[in-house]
């Protein structure tokens, strides 16, 4: 489906080195100026990327593509607070997806 990689295997999502190293420093994900993304996926071809970005919007997800290099990302926030994009994610989850919530810090 013009997926970067493959997520058939996947069962939970590995949290991200970025949330372990705050979590590891003792930072709070509170501070006002934090926000929090789902992402979707990374996708070569930007067709593909572009009917997976109409698939969220109509199902009402407020949803974006962001241009990395030659890729397209897939995502959906951003949120003030992690447990609103975790909310979101499950949403996601119970739709087939396999999303990532990730501070946009």
């Amino acid at each position: 489906r013009g997926c970067l990689f493959d997520v058939s295997g996947f069962k939970k999502p590995a949290p991200t080195q970025y949330n372990e190293l705050k979590v590891a420093s003792g930072e709070t994900g509170g501070a006002v100026s934090d926000s929090f993304v789902v992402q979707i996926g990374a996708y070569a071809n930007a067709v593909t990327a572009n009917q997976e970005l109409k698939k969220l919007k109509k199902w009402d997800f407020k949803a974006y593509e962001e241009k990395i290099g030659d890729n397209m990302r897939l995502r959906v926030g951003p949120y003030s607070e992690r447990s609103q994009a975790e909310k979101v994610s499950k949403q996601l989850k119970n739709r087939g997806l396999y999303p990532v919530v990730l501070s946009s810090k």
